[in-house]
């Protein structure tokens, strides 16, 4: 081999590297998106009954004094079900996810953004899997929707699952852990790390 196909060789090597080293850095930067308004509202789909109602209302209501009002939660009614963009924010129960998403999870936020800003939320229980209760009524083998509720707004503030068994954003949650009504000290550090104290 030639001297000069050795350092051709060589120096593609070494482009590759630092290619391959920038993607790897580049993949390890936290994309941060986050709300810009103070007042966030939201609306309800029309099939859930009143006690899902209640319990939608207190899980926003957690939220908001866990962060001293930093952000408000205003219920403004009815709307339509599913992930739909229309410039509501909804919670809404569905028989059916839509086919683009895992059919496993028990319930999903989906954000629009605009550069880094979330513009807009909606939040979709899923009906087939699971069955659901509230912390009032507390089914037996059912999930709790104020629980769930309160990962899913974390996701529709911006935050990102916390690796922790003790955080309300950790991934995956059981049955026992959808009972936790309290946002942990973990979840309320990521909150101020997006949007101050």
């Amino acid at each position: 081999m030639s001297l000069k196909v050795y350092n051709n060789i060589k120096k593609y090597l070494y482009n590759s590297i630092i290619f391959f080293l920038f993607l790897l850095l580049l993949s390890c930067v936290r994309k941060e998106y986050k709300r810009s308004e103070e007042i966030v509202e939201y609306y309800i789909n029309y099939e859930a009954n009143l006690l899902s109602e209640e319990a939608i209302k207190k899980g926003f209501a957690v939220w908001e004094n866990s962060i001293d009002g930093k952000i408000k939660f205003i219920y403004r009614g009815r709307n339509r079900a599913g992930i739909i963009k229309d410039g509501k924010n909804t919670v809404s129960f569905v028989k059916e996810f839509p086919a683009t998403l895992d059919q496993k999870h028990i319930a999903y936020c989906y954000n629009w953004r605009k550069d880094k800003t979330i513009i807009e939320s909606d939040i979709i229980f899923n009906m087939s899997p699971v069955k659901w209760t509230t912390g009032k009524t507390k089914t037996p083998n059912s999930y709790c929707i104020e629980g769930i509720l309160l990962h899913e707004i974390g996701h529709l503030l911006g935050l990102s699952h916390i690796n922790s068994d003790k955080s309300v954003m950790k991934k995956k949650q059981t049955i026992e852990d959808s009972y936790n009504t309290v946002i942990d000290d973990l979840t309320i550090e990521e909150f101020k790390k997006l949007y101050g104290d």
